[in-house]
């Protein structure tokens, strides 16, 4: 799941904050974090850490984004292998 730091409503931090209360939605998902901002660190979200959550900063390279997708994919199915 795509998410951006700065959504209206409910922003990413708040997202994932909710997945990680949550050990079904933090154990099926994959979740990357994109952000405008270069000065936003794990340390301003830190219920992510649990979540390995990766930051992209914009503006992006598509194929640096596909990769991480790809990566987090990986990283959640090799997870899941008992």
């Amino acid at each position: 799941m795509l998410l951006d730091l700065l959504m209206p409503g409910l922003d990413g931090i708040g997202v994932l904050e909710a997945v990680a209360a949550d050990e079904a939605l933090a154990t099926r998902h994959a979740f990357v974090l994109v952000t405008v901002s270069r000065r936003a660190t794990k340390r301003e979200f830190p219920a992510t850490l649990a979540l390995a959550v990766p930051l992209v900063p914009k503006p992006y390279d598509m194929d640096d984004l596909l990769q991480t997708v790809a990566d987090a994919s990986t990283r959640l199915a090799t997870d899941a292998d008992p």
